[in-house]
């Protein structure tokens, strides 16, 4: 009986412990200004705090990621980070890995996760860009792109910046000078208007929190 006592003392006291340990846990605060994630669009752009002076910015990038990637990522990528703006330059890789509907049931995952971890932050996702080295997908693009858009009516903080049609000199045609020699990762010059559609679309925000 006395060892039986003994027991059940020691779990109450384990118990308690951990009871105190989560109550007292302080709530994540915001650590950075704007945070970088998704694939190599991302990952290559290796001068990314040159274009955003006065901001702090992490860049977590992954090569070849899909948000399968990310999402098994989630703990190097996000986790330890609550930013103001969270940008994200997916789905170009899952068109050529993943089916539209597991891209549709991840990036939702994803979006639920990072809300999780950063109540506060305001998503913003960046639409596929039009490679003219990956000019036979531009289809499948757009119908992931529209995937991309129609999560702004699935939450209030979530954003959405084309980054698809105003890289096109016409209907069918884009500028290849937003573009490396390859026709799929950005220039200096396509890492400068993405970096003015970042900006712009952050001044919105800005000013609509103002507004309310």
């Amino acid at each position: 009986m006395k060892l039986n006592y003994t027991i059940v003392l020691l779990i109450l006291v384990i118990g308690c412990s951990s009871c105190s340990k989560n109550i007292d846990e302080p709530k994540k605060t915001i650590n950075v200004d704007i945070l970088l994630a998704g694939s190599s669009t991302m990952e290559f752009w290796i001068d990314y705090q040159d274009y955003f002076v006065g901001y702090s910015v992490i860049n977590t990038g992954i090569g070849s990621a899909t948000t399968e990637t990310i999402l098994n990522s989630f703990s190097t990528t996000f986790a330890n980070n609550v930013p103001k703006y969270s940008v994200l330059y997916l789905g170009e890789n899952d068109v050529l890995l993943l089916t539209h509907e597991l891209f549709t049931q991840n990036i939702k995952l994803l979006v639920n996760k990072i809300f999780e971890n950063s109540p506060k932050t305001k998503i913003i996702f960046i639409s596929i860009k039009p490679g003219p080295g990956r000019k036979e997908l531009w289809s499948t693009f757009i119908q992931y792109n529209e995937t991309l858009k129609e999560l702004e009516n699935y939450h209030k903080d979530i954003f959405y910046i084309d980054f698809f049609n105003p890289l096109f000199t016409d209907v069918n045609n884009v500028d290849n000078s937003f573009f490396r020699s390859d026709g799929v990762h950005l220039s200096i010059k396509g890492y400068t208007l993405l970096a003015d559609k970042i900006h712009e679309k952050i001044k919105i925000i800005a000013k609509n929190e103002n507004d309310n």
